[in-house]
């Protein structure tokens, strides 16, 4: 809207009604970030204001070089860190966390760790549970269950078995059985966690393992 002073032949104001319109008629709102709404009245450029969240901004593009808070980020502090960052912070330019809540992971810590987790979480990048909630659980996200030649089937998360083996295997994994040449007693196991028979071998067998012999006794 112009002036009292009316406009050029051609309906260009003379100057405009108020400070916060712009253009050759003056009927174009100047932009709600420039301070005080008002803007330059030919080409509508305004300095622009500050966001509240910033510590300052560059009064040409708005833009912050430093947010009051580190749980926002953007270049005029507009979004908020992701809840799953630790502490609630993140990079000031891409809102990426520098570090996960135990429940989560990814660069914005958005995804949720395997519920088999334990109270440790997991990795940020790659999600692997860093330890399982349950002993009868391994893999990278502990949802495969351990060997059931494990005692009570518990093993750590790469699947070797922590209270020992079921009567007469053997190995890390408890994946190996005993010698059937190992001499075998009505209690405990016939070799140890070696696979060396503990009570000997049956005839014609010999080793540490007992599997070295024949099947016949010569006479």
């Amino acid at each position: 809207m112009c002036t009292d002073l009316g406009c050029h032949h051609n309906g260009t104001c003379y100057n405009c009604f108020s400070s916060n319109v712009y253009g050759l008629n003056c009927n174009i709102l100047c932009s709600s970030l420039c301070i005080n709404d008002t803007c330059d009245r030919w080409t509508g450029k305004c300095p622009l204001r500050c966001n509240s969240r910033c510590e300052t901004c560059d009064s040409s593009t708005g833009k912050c070089p430093q947010c009051k808070q580190s749980s926002n980020y953007g270049d005029r502090c507009q979004y908020y860190c992701s809840s799953g960052c630790l502490n609630l912070t993140c990079n000031h330019t891409s809102g990426e966390c520098f570090a996960c809540s135990n429940s989560y992971f990814g660069s914005f810590c958005n995804m949720s760790c395997s519920s088999a987790c334990s109270s440790s979480g997991c990795d940020m990048e790659s999600g692997k549970c860093h330890s399982c909630l349950n002993q009868t659980s391994l893999g990278d996200i502990c949802d495969t269950p351990c060997s059931d030649t494990c005692i009570n089937s518990q093993c750590d998360r790469n699947g070797e078995c922590t209270s020992g083996c079921i009567t007469n295997h053997y190995g890390p994994k408890c994946e190996f059985i005993c010698s059937e040449n190992c001499i075998a007693t009505m209690i405990g196991h016939r070799c140890d966690n070696h696979g060396r028979c503990l009570n000997g071998c049956t005839p014609v067998y010999t080793g540490e393992d007992c599997r070295t012999g024949s099947n016949t006794i010569n006479t």
